[in-house]
């Protein structure tokens, strides 16, 4: 659709904007404004009216003078909304943001419309909440491929979306631990110790008892115990072999 974005550059006392047809893709836009000498700041806003359009900003330069010069800073480089991951830090660079469930302040209103609520949103200020990433794992969306068989059964990301969509949430699990007790009567009632145990079952001693079969008044007898660690490794929670990294959010 032509003309269904608007961008404006403002100095808080002047404005300049323009109407553009982006149904060519990449789009170069130059605007420029006499900055008042009254301004303390400059604003660029880049808006449309559709709620289900994606704008993504590849670069926008900005200086004093009639040329944009490459060589200076870069005000925004790359996606909002973007994840970094860090190996040598465990703060945020300036333009990010640590994914650690917090609620964003007004500052942030184009990161705001990208997440637009998907991980929850503050009842007081109705802004997004940052999804909380500390300790867990990504996994990329299976899209309805068997990589993720239990893919249906993920949970509410925050805003009532589930399943297989980016976003949602799967609990920890693990695949069912067999353990097998076997043991053959032959019309009796053979004592415990001469069962055929496997997997995750072990024998403990429980002491002296009758005997069942009454053909001794007492006999020691054991019983079974289950100790999944037996065949897997164990630990406070499930997880695969992992390194510690650091993740963050672009904003601009």
């Amino acid at each position: 659709m032509a003309q269904d974005v608007t961008i404006k550059l403002s100095d808080g006392v002047n404005e300049v904007l323009t109407k553009i047809d982006d149904s060519s893709g990449f789009i170069e836009v130059e605007l420029q404004l006499n900055v008042s000498n009254f301004a303390n700041n400059l604003i660029i806003s880049i808006q449309t009216l559709e709620p289900d359009k994606v704008i993504e900003i590849h670069k926008i330069y900005s200086n004093k003078g009639q040329v944009a010069i490459e060589a200076l800073p870069c005000i925004v480089e790359g996606h909002i909304g973007e994840i970094k991951t860090y190996i040598h830090t465990d703060k945020p660079h300036q333009g990010e943001l640590e994914l650690n469930g917090e609620p964003l302040t007004n500052d942030y209103t184009r990161l705001n419309s990208i997440i637009h609520k998907k991980f929850g949103y503050d009842n007081v200020s109705g802004n997004s909440k940052l999804p909380d990433m500390g300790g867990l794992f990504e996994r990329n969306i299976a899209h309805g491929s068997d990589n993720d068989p239990d893919a249906a059964l993920r949970t509410d990301r925050g805003d009532g979306v589930d399943g297989d969509n980016i976003g949602t949430l799967q609990s920890d699990a693990i695949r069912n631990i067999i353990a097998e007790w076997r043991t053959n009567l032959n019309g009796t009632r053979a004592p415990l110790w001469a069962a055929d145990v496997r997997g995750a079952f072990y024998q403990i001693d429980v002491g002296n008892v009758g005997r069942l079969d009454t053909t001794t008044s007492t006999d020691s007898i054991r019983g079974l115990g289950f100790d999944s660690s037996l065949v897997v490794p164990t630990g406070g929670d499930n997880r695969p072999k992992n390194i510690y990294v650091f993740k963050t959010i672009k904003y601009c």
